[in-house]
């Protein structure tokens, strides 16, 4: 590490957390965001509260994090890229949640209480009960006694989006994303996001503490990874070879503790058949002029029920952006094989049941 010139300047730093880590920013001192994982992501063990607690001791080698969630004693030391001489009556300018604070050097006391709101997942106190709706009467509803553990995606397991472009699929993935630490089980340490095309969605996913990563992530990558993580394919159909797909769905993601979610505008392209055959979860997306498709997909699924599908996904799909998520988990109480409305913040989650129960 090198030693730079006394600076005049304000540094500024950023700290973005939530319930799986934090992020540090520093468009000066830092050439690329860290992401510090917290050891115990989610929810507290012992309070059940969402909130964070992180304080933060800045020097001119870098950041010092503090927090309950971290272990080796709490703390995490994150190097600037250079060590910064600013000078005894130097100050930083600290932004946390959209508020700014400007700091002094070396101040032991200086630290941000940031807390991270908790949503409730389905079927807790104070949740609306689920609807269950059969293709003949849309408006039965009943309340089914599930374990509020079936509702969560499990890790590790194989999610594949289908649909065309501009029906909702990125967004779907992200609001799934918001939401990793209640729907996913355990919940991931580290979220990556693998993309083809630089977008403008990237610094607001850095800012969410997932890591962006141009192409497919390499092995070594992913064997180094702290476990359980997530990992999202986003258009990466030509930049990633049948077989590495394939294996990412039968082997990689079960030996090496992961989920993988690959987003895809052809679930029938010739290199989804392995992932679309091992997958344990297919979202389907609204897509008006591909229903053929979706019909293929009912024959080989549900070859005595056919139609079951077909009208969960017209009732799912009547609205721009709509859903009908597909559960093809071993695992999963068949009551639940098709929802939509799925998130915590949904007012109601719908069950399509076929018309025998």
């Amino acid at each position: 590490m090198k030693r730079s010139r006394p600076s005049q300047e304000f540094p500024e730093i950023e700290f973005n957390v939530n319930t799986m880590g934090v992020t540090v920013y520093s468009p000066r001192r830092l050439k690329t965001p860290r992401f510090v994982p917290w050891d115990q992501p989610g929810r507290c063990t012992r309070c059940k509260s969402g909130n964070v607690e992180l304080d933060y001791f800045i020097q001119p080698e870098g950041v010092t994090i503090f927090s309950s969630r971290l272990k080796d004693d709490g703390e995490n030391f994150l190097p600037f890229d250079e060590i910064v001489d600013f000078g005894d009556n130097a100050k930083f300018r600290v932004r946390s949640r959209n508020k700014m604070f400007t700091l002094p050097l070396r101040h032991p006391e200086v630290h941000q209480v940031a807390q991270v709101a908790a949503e409730a997942i389905g079927l807790l106190p104070g949740v609306p009960p689920m609807t269950v709706t059969n293709d003949d009467d849309k408006d039965d509803k009943v309340d089914p006694k599930i374990n509020e553990r079936e509702l969560k995606f499990p890790i590790p397991s194989g999610i594949v989006v289908s649909g065309p472009s501009s029906s909702g699929k990125t967004q779907l993935v992200l609001r799934l994303l918001a939401h990793a630490s209640e729907m996913f089980d355990p919940p991931p340490k580290v979220i990556v996001w693998a993309y083809g095309e630089y977008s403008s969605q990237i610094p607001e996913l850095e800012r969410q503490g997932v890591i962006p990563h141009a192409g497919p992530p390499s092995e070594e990558m992913l064997k180094k990874l702290p476990k359980p993580f997530l990992i999202v394919y986003d258009d990466l159909m030509g930049d990633i070879d049948a077989k590495k797909l394939a294996d990412l769905y039968t082997k990689k993601s079960h030996h090496n503790n992961f989920s993988v979610i690959f987003l895809t505008q052809n679930l029938f392209d010739k290199a989804m058949r392995v992932p679309r055959s091992n997958a344990q979860y297919i979202f389907l997306m609204r897509a008006p002029s591909d229903m053929l498709s979706i019909r293929n997909l009912a024959s080989q699924m549900f070859p005595r029920e056919q139609g079951f599908l077909m009208d969960a996904y017209k009732q799912a799909c009547a609205d721009p952006y709509g859903y009908l998520l597909v559960t093809l988990h071993a695992n999963r109480d068949n009551l639940l094989r098709l929802r939509t409305n799925i998130f915590p913040d949904d007012e109601e989650k719908i069950v399509f049941v076929p018309k025998n129960g």
